[in-house]
């Protein structure tokens, strides 16, 4: 039976696409061709390696040092600009686990400042860990963060159960040891194919949620 319950950040607790999307486009060189699917793809993985991926996808180089500048300027448009907003369902489903005894994680490849610009103090009491970027040497789709949340949550990797939304991610919790369920917030379901199971979203999730945690 499941004990504990990890859930990414983007496109899973919050819809926050959009926001970082413009803010990628408003710091990187007009210059270099952004499309939606370069950063949908590898939600997940350290930002600093996003942007080295749109570079690469534009051929040309960028080092570390630099994509870490263009991480820093973005993130601080994000939380300026950034109307995102946590999906309805999410208390419901926190408080559903609360009812099976279950302990919850948050397990993101994002800065803990751009989380606090979006998560109230109220649903961060809600987590009992969160491993943000920069908390383990290796980001998604590495398995360290999530191997990370289920240390600090003392629960047995195969007794957790992931929820995401990006390939990458799926990577990890597999890797991981981990039972993922993915949502089809922010991709085609044939790209999240590597999942055990996938769902529409959030309100099918809260449907079978019970199911899952008592036959995953």
């Amino acid at each position: 039976m499941i004990r504990a319950v990890l859930f990414d950040f983007d496109g899973v607790v919050a819809d926050t696409f959009t926001g970082h999307f413009a803010a990628w486009r408003s710091v990187l060189p007009q210059e270099i061709e952004l499309r939606e699917w370069m950063v949908r793809r590898r939600e997940g993985a350290p930002a600093f390696r996003i942007v080295q991926a749109i570079f690469a996808d534009n051929n040309r180089p960028l080092d570390q040092e630099s994509a870490r500048t263009y991480v820093q300027a973005k993130n601080r448009i994000f939380r300026q600009k950034s109307t995102s907003r946590i999906y309805a369902e999410i208390p419901s489903l926190l408080d559903c686990l609360g009812d099976l005894s279950c302990r919850i994680g948050l397990v993101t490849g994002t800065s803990y400042k751009n989380l606090k610009k979006v998560v109230t103090e109220e649903l961060f009491k809600r987590f009992h860990c969160i491993v943000t970027d920069g908390d383990t040497e290796q980001g998604k789709p590495d398995p360290a963060p999530y191997l990370c949340a289920a240390d600090r949550l003392q629960v047995a990797p195969n007794r957790c159960l992931v929820i995401e939304n990006a390939p990458l991610g799926i990577q990890a919790a597999k890797a991981a040891g981990m039972f993922c369920v993915a949502l089809g917030t922010t991709l085609a379901p044939e790209e999240l194919a590597q999942a055990d199971v996938v769902l529409p979203a959030h309100r099918e999730l809260l449907q079978c949620l019970p199911d899952l945690i008592a036959g995953a």
